[in-house]
């Protein structure tokens, strides 16, 4: 793939090839107006995979129907997740304004009204955006030796791993300003620390990546610039750490769960605990 978009404009007939091509790999939201067919649509799609398609109503819905509600196993508390989409077999989820996970298999797709056009179009509650957690695409830029790098090649990458974040950032001020604790992480990496690329002993210093490291120190130093000047939201960089993923062909030590552990801290740390940072599953980094 020689670049990466954000948003994608179809016709409503030209959108199950979309789908087709999109969705069995990472989550879609069909952005259009309303009486365009797209719950029919998508139902089509999903019966010609043979898979169910639950279409739950987003302006029905509240957190818990998502997430659950608490149940004590042990002397510990933990989410049960409704029967609805806590599936053992793989199924289609089409979501109205929401995204949510599911099985291996699964595939996500979110629709809703733009609010240009009259149509209704109601803020998320407070309760399901204030923790934003931004991974700022996966796009890479190329590898290896720089001398013969375009300008153009480098110019794509810093647009979806840093103005990515600043675009989705600016989306959602509005509504984290209405949470009681409102949390942004973006995932960044090591890959664009001083210290790690220049330690023999960490695997980043072997890596030639040039523009997807720049684009992670620049995110990083965003993160750091964001949370000087917005104090009341903790803001902070995570690095997951060399994971197992198709990025580097799964040749990471870590699992995609370890890989989780900063951002999860972060996400859950609870006030005042601290913000410009950059924490990986070790701990705060000082780059």
């Amino acid at each position: 793939m020689a670049a990466m978009r954000s948003a994608v404009t179809v016709t409503p007939a030209r959108l199950p090839e979309l789908l087709l091509h999109v969705s069995v790999v990472r989550p879609v939201f069909v952005w259009g107006a309303p009486g365009i067919g797209r719950s029919s649509l998508v139902r089509d799609f999903a019966s010609s995979l043979g898979l169910e398609c639950v279409s739950p109503v987003g302006t029905q819905l509240a957190a818990e129907d998502l997430i659950g509600v608490p149940e004590l196993r042990d002397g510990r508390s933990r989410f049960a997740p409704p029967e609805t989409i806590a599936r053992d077999e793989p199924y289609c989820l089409f979501l109205d304004e929401l995204n949510a996970s599911s099985p291996e298999g699964s595939i996500v797709i979110g629709a809703g009204n733009r609010s240009t056009d009259g149509a209704l179009a109601r803020p998320m509650a407070s309760a399901l955006v204030n923790r934003l957690v931004r991974r700022s695409g996966c796009w890479s830029g190329p590898f290896g030796d720089p001398s013969g790098l375009a300008g153009a090649e480098v110019l794509a990458v810093p647009d979806v791993n840093v103005a990515g974040p600043v675009r989705v950032t600016t989306a959602f001020l509005p509504l984290l300003g209405r949470s009681a604790d409102p949390v942004v992480i973006n995932v960044s990496s090591a890959m664009g620390d001083l210290v790690a690329t220049h330690d023999p002993a960490r695997p980043e210093s072997g890596a030639l990546a040039p523009a997807y490291a720049a684009s992670k120190a620049a995110l990083t130093m965003l993160t750091t610039q964001y949370a000087r000047a917005l104090p009341g939201i903790r803001i902070n960089a995570a690095d997951p750490g060399y994971t197992a993923t198709d990025l580097n062909g799964h040749t990471g030590p870590q699992t995609v769960t370890e890989g989780t552990d900063a951002v999860v801290a972060l996400a859950t740390a609870g006030p005042g605990r601290g913000s410009g940072r950059l924490v990986s599953r070790h701990g705060e980094i000082t780059w």
